[in-house]
């Protein structure tokens, strides 16, 4: 049996969470949960070990990113992890897709309406690594200059001013779902 979460940890994870989120999205917020996989995160952690190893601390670029789902898919993320092929014609390539712009993950065609009209979304601890841009029709990032068969991270829509992510080939484990939030439409 779980122990319940102290009210005060409780406070300051939905504090934080909100820290993240557009203040004019505040209202629609209807429930904050907390993932906890000990599993999932050991998988994660020792993603993060790895490549720190390979490129560097400076390099990691870990952030928290969200990711709009639909209710069910939501459950098999929950239990599976992210599962990269399940886009099969992202714009900026194939793979899981994450956005620093809520509203983003927001639209409908991402975090579809439930059958009460609730919208889910997941706050997301990401290694974006070193990242290339992405095209269309992309099934794994491109080469890294001088790296022989090393490739680049991540896919993003701009290297200037990223603001969608995509993990792909070689990125397995590099995202940790972390938040689980409802909103209403």
């Amino acid at each position: 049996m779980t122990k319940p979460m102290p009210i005060e940890r409780h406070v300051a994870l939905c504090d934080f969470v909100r820290s993240m989120m557009p203040p004019q999205l505040h209202s629609r917020l209807l429930t904050v949960s907390h993932i906890r996989s000990e599993a999932r995160f050991n998988l994660y952690q020792a993603a993060r070990d790895a490549l720190i190893s390979r490129i560097g601390r400076a390099q990691l670029n870990e952030t928290w990113l969200w990711h709009g789902t639909s209710r069910n898919t939501l459950e098999s993320i929950m239990a599976n992890g992210f599962d990269r092929n399940m886009n099969e014609r992202g714009q900026y390539g194939v793979g899981s897709y994450f956005s620093n712009q809520l509203e983003y993950s927001l639209r409908q065609e991402y975090a579809k309406p439930d059958d009460e009209g609730s919208q889910w979304v997941l706050l997301v601890r990401v290694l974006v690594g070193q990242s290339c841009v992405g095209k269309l029709g992309m099934r794994q990032p491109d080469k890294k200059p001088g790296g022989g068969a090393v490739l680049f991270e991540s896919m993003v829509d701009s290297l200037q001013k990223p603001s969608i992510f995509v993990l792909s080939t070689g990125s397995d484990n590099h995202a940790y779902p972390e938040f689980v939030l409802r909103l209403t439409r």
